[in-house]
């Protein structure tokens, strides 16, 4: 029987080796990534930190500007209209202790430039910029070099000045800086598993805001004794919409007043606006299935079972299930659900056992989900093999060394099978005894009545 592979005529032993082989790999590649973990969990942090730092500035920008707007208000720096921002955050205690007497100015420091604060804009840029250092190779040119533009901008004595001066013009140059950083990835970075990742961190992340920019008004920002669906009640709805740049579209679909349940049910249940929860989460989604190959009608881990389970429950929620349930309990039980679902992706493709309970110990599953440093290097022990490879998970090492144990295998019986036995062994060695002599034939040589004639040892003409 004979084999072929790829035309050319193989031995059993080598057309089976590169049939499996090559099923192997082509089975690794649709199952498991192949990128690193820390090459991942840089990428993914870096795009949740830009989102971050936008999504900072542009609720700054706009709580500015709606004191502003609001009439017969005693003090506009009052404490009342910055407690919602600083929630939003999860940093009243700090807000706290570091300033005494806290007013408007130092709410807008405390969001922009507190680097003890690891939410600010400084916080997260930095944040950003520092993963992607890390990851300098896999991101492109243009998108590293405006990243560093904006974090350098932000540090200097520019965008201070700047800050001081003009706040709005501030606000502006962070978001555009932001956008601009995405669409470079878009349009310079190969659409595979590296930016699958930043996908998945910037819906991620915006999904979160979202859910916390709607929580806060519905919860927090209504002052007491106003009226619900009052001036001052529309106005701070519109402020929701402008923290969400939705304002416009909001505009487009619904025609007359802004309503409390309108504006609930287009940031939550919009299936086309890029800023809804139901969008953000949807596109997460479908970035986790393209990283594991499986379709999105089912699921091939934990992140992705838990996407799926979220995506399907926002796809057919009305607002009226929604504020049946509850508006609040329903945004923190969906903040609770994208916080699961980071820290599914972060065990499946990012952590070892070592990094997981190191995480934990720090605040449990919500610090996983909102706050990511640059995590210190890890002991070179030999239960940490297998994290300084950077590898994400065991199925992706087992048919690798499974493929080369059989190529070695393969080529260990092709190699002793080209051996010569023991009696071969010996006439060979018998033959060679013999030294030969300018002008004579070698007796023991096949074919010796033809052999040319050796004129020079080491040499044959």
């Amino acid at each position: 029987m004979e084999f072929w592979s790829n035309g050319v005529k193989a031995t059993p032993i080598t057309a089976f080796l590169l049939r499996f082989m090559s099923l192997s790999h082509h089975s690794t590649h649709l199952r498991f990534p192949r990128m690193l973990s820390r090459v991942a969990d840089s990428l993914f942090w870096m795009s949740r930190y830009i989102e971050r730092a936008e999504n900072n500035a542009r609720i700054a920008d706009v709580n500015l500007q709606l004191l502003l707007d609001l009439e017969n208000t005693r003090d506009p720096d009052t404490q009342q209209q910055w407690n919602p921002i600083i929630s939003s955050l999860e940093e009243n205690e700090l807000f706290t202790s570091l300033y005494q007497n806290p007013d408007g100015q130092a709410a807008v420091d405390f969001v922009c430039l507190q680097r003890q604060n690891p939410n600010s804009v400084y916080s997260s840029l930095a944040a950003a910029r520092e993963n992607a250092r890390t990851v300098r190779e896999q991101i492109s040119s243009e998108m590293w070099e405006h990243i560093n533009r904006l974090y350098l901008f932000v540090k200097g004595e520019t965008g201070k000045k700047m800050l001081r001066l003009s706040p709005h013009e501030f606000f502006r140059r962070i978001i555009t800086g932001s956008h601009l950083i995405q669409g470079i990835a878009d349009a310079t970075m190969t659409h595979s598993e590296g930016w699958d990742f930043i996908r998945i961190g910037r819906f991620l992340e915006r999904a979160d805001n979202t859910s916390r920019i709607l929580d806060v008004k519905y919860h927090l920002l209504l002052p007491s004794g106003e009226q619900v669906g009052g001036n001052i009640d529309t106005i701070q709805w519109m402020s929701v919409l402008k923290s969400c740049s939705a304002l416009e579209a909001y505009r487009k679909i619904y025609v007359g007043q802004v309503a409390p349940w309108k504006v609930a049910e287009f940031l939550i249940t919009h299936p086309e606006f890029p800023r809804s929860i139901r969008f953000s989460v949807e596109s997460l989604d479908a970035a986790l299935h393209r990283i594991s190959g499986s379709p999105e009608t089912n699921y091939a881990n934990e992140a992705e079972r838990l996407s799926g389970r979220l995506r399907y429950d926002l796809d057919f929620a009305t607002i009226a299930d929604i504020f049946d349930y509850g508006l609040h309990e329903y945004l923190i039980l969906t903040q609770r659900r994208l916080a699961e679902i980071s820290r599914a992706l972060f065990e499946i493709y990012c952590a070892t056992n070592e990094t997981i309970s190191r995480a934990f110990d720090r605040g449990g599953a919500n610090r996983v989900s909102r706050r990511r440093g640059v995590d210190p290097p890890r002991p070179a022990t030999a239960a940490a093999v297998l994290s300084l490879l950077e590898i994400e998970n065991a199925p992706v090492i087992y048919p690798a060394v499974k493929s080369w144990c059989f190529a070695f295998l393969a080529c260990g019986i092709v190699a002793f099978s080209g051996c010569a036995t023991d009696e071969e062994f010996n006439a060979g060695e018998a033959a060679k005894t013999r030294e030969a002599i300018p002008g004579e034939v070698n007796p023991n040589a096949p074919d010796a009545s033809q052999q040319p004639v050796r004129t020079q040892p080491g040499f044959n003409f």
